[in-house]
């Protein structure tokens, strides 16, 4: 009986603690609406405008809300899109947060004070309309994506801004564009994709970059960090100096049609020629490694010769390319692969797999119209749906090297309908007799040809 009073006083004193703890939650998770603005107060007192509700062209935020100062504009918080073409931020309000004003497609005025410190991401994408914008002298922090796919021209940094995000003005009408020496770094290109911008300055005191012909890299100028989208030219040399491309330097220029690679480059950053007009790529001998998505979406490009010096290809390197019919690759025994380097590329018709040290992920030549396939005789192991989908795949050569091949490598469709796999039954797999490709044959219903 002692030992239940005991315990039945354990949980009365836990009972009474939740009941306290959900009183004092309650008590500061305050919120209202007052005109078209709804908000919600935090524990320091302050407001945050959680929704704009109007359907006015001209939009007020305040200062203050029911008598509480207003700190912040939350994220997503405008419902006003359809309408709102000028937009007033009152004096005080230091933060807003991601996506609050996203895809206000008739915004073209927004004043914002010099009270406003933070800028979250996609605060303002997609706002087509806006055309100009004056940064606050006090702003410390300007999120990635913040302004991408506007249509600001013109853009100056206050001196507190010390870091540009990625792509934060991505696919924009900026023209030309001077980093001050306050700028202390960034992020993916800031400004891929921007078709009408044509050069980048780099303020001659900066410790951080430099600039040369309109492009900028790095103060040593062994990293290229953004080639223009605007500029015309349809050839370019990197420099000898350069021994990293980085991530999405090249993005978006299509004018670019021919690339020529110096000894001495060393990594490719992940989508770092994504949707360009390159027609062909060769790298020199010293390229180590090429990122993620870094060749994608290039629909000109038709050839790419691939040196043995490369010890990383990462996930869909050169995927979706439409045009893409040669690849020239043998791999080596230190390669690693990642997941659908090849894929969909409905252009390549046939393929000698590389030596690899290592493959993760699936897909690799996921190619809708791939006839043939060869496989390397250093090749000891094909990986999980190397080829799966191959819907025009005919014949697979596999040598007496391999000893494994992993689960629906080859043979296998997927029907979108049912989201089921099933058999191609007319592939023939072309190898030797008691090796895994008849091994395989076998297991897989597959038609088997004796070399």
């Amino acid at each position: 009986m002692k030992s239940k009073r005991i315990l039945s006083t354990i949980l009365s004193v836990l009972t009474l603690l939740s009941c306290m703890t959900l009183m004092s939650v309650s008590a500061s998770a305050v919120e209202g609406t007052s005109g078209y603005f709804e908000y919600y107060v935090l524990d320091d007192g302050t407001a945050v405008i959680d929704d704009v509700t109007s359907q006015e062209k001209e939009v007020v935020i305040p200062s203050t809300i029911e008598g509480y100062k207003v700190k912040a504009i939350g994220v997503r918080s405008c419902s006003c899109k359809k309408n709102l073409e000028k937009l007033t931020i009152s004096d005080g309000i230091k933060y807003i947060y991601d996506g609050a004003f996203e895809q206000c497609k008739k915004l073209k005025s927004v004043t914002l004070p010099e009270s406003v410190s933070e800028i979250d991401m996609e605060a303002f994408e997609g706002c087509e309309s806006l055309t100009e914008i004056k940064l606050p002298s006090k702003l410390k922090k300007l999120g990635r994506f913040a302004f991408r796919k506007t249509a600001l021209n013109k853009i100056t940094f206050p001196k507190t801004l010390t870091k540009l995000e990625s792509s934060v003005f991505a696919e924009t009408n900026l023209k030309e564009v001077t980093i001050p020496k306050t700028i202390k770094s960034m992020g993916r290109n800031p400004f891929n994709s921007c078709q009408n911008l044509k050069s980048i300055k780099a303020a001659s005191s900066s410790k951080a970059f430099s600039a040369k012909n309109g492009i900028l890299y790095n103060k040593k100028k062994d990293t290229l960090l953004c080639y223009p989208s605007g500029k015309t030219n349809a050839e370019f040399t990197v420099s000898s100096k350069v021994k990293k491309i980085g991530v999405s330097a090249f993005h978006g220029t299509t004018n670019l049609k021919k690339i020529t690679f110096k000894k001495g480059l060393k990594k490719i950053g992940r989508k770092a020629f994504k949707n360009t007009g390159l027609t062909s790529v060769n790298f020199p001998n010293t390229l180590k490694s090429i990122g993620v998505e870094t060749f994608t979406y290039c629909a000109k490009l038709k050839k790419v010769s691939i040196p043995t010096s490369v010890t990383m290809i990462d996930n869909d390197a050169f995927a979706f390319n439409d045009s893409l019919s040669k690849i020239n690759f043998k791999g080596n025994s230190k390669l690693v692969m990642g997941s659908g380097v090849f894929r969909y590329n409905p252009s390549l018709k046939k393929i000698s797999l590389p030596v690899c040290k290592k493959r993760y992920g699936s897909l690799c030549f996921r190619c809708e119209n791939l006839k043939k396939v060869t496989i390397s005789k250093k090749i000891n192991r094909v990986y999980y749906q190397d080829f799966f989908d191959c819907k025009s795949l005919l014949s697979v050569t596999i040598p007496k090297s391999v000893k494994k091949i992993e689960t629906r490598a080859f043979g296998y469709l997927t029907s979108y309908d049912d989201d089921v796999w099933y058999f191609k039954t007319k592939i023939v797999i072309r190898g030797y007799k008691n090796t895994a490709a008849q091994k395989y044959a076998k297991d897989a219903m597959l038609t088997f040809e004796k070399i």
